[in-house]
């Protein structure tokens, strides 16, 4: 009998430009208009574009039950994380540490 292996990758989704969130550019006025650039875009398509299972969560219940469902599932599975919105540094770090639990 053959063992199974697969593989999960997790994507943190901010919309784009986020990562300058954790810099001091972002208390300068009018930050968002002038360094934020957001995509409007997921990961799905890519995922299939692959033949890759997708599953997009925002919260981290979702993640969680992602992760448990790809233990089960030979297909490796894009896990895209939606931090978008005004505390995306915070829901960063607090995904980043429920990863490492």
């Amino acid at each position: 009998m053959r063992a199974l292996s697969h593989s999960v990758v997790v994507v943190l989704n901010n919309d784009g430009g986020g990562i300058f969130d954790f810099l001091a550019v972002a208390k300068v006025p009018d930050y968002q208009a002038w360094v934020r650039t957001p995509h409007g875009m997921g990961f799905a398509h890519a995922a299939a574009q692959f033949g890759l299972g997708y599953r997009r969560v925002a919260d981290r219940a979702d993640l969680g039950d992602a992760l448990d469902r790809s233990a089960h599932d030979a297909r490796p599975l894009v896990i895209e994380c939606d931090v978008r919105g005004g505390d995306g540094v915070d829901r960063h770090r607090r995904l980043l540490r429920l990863l490492g639990e």
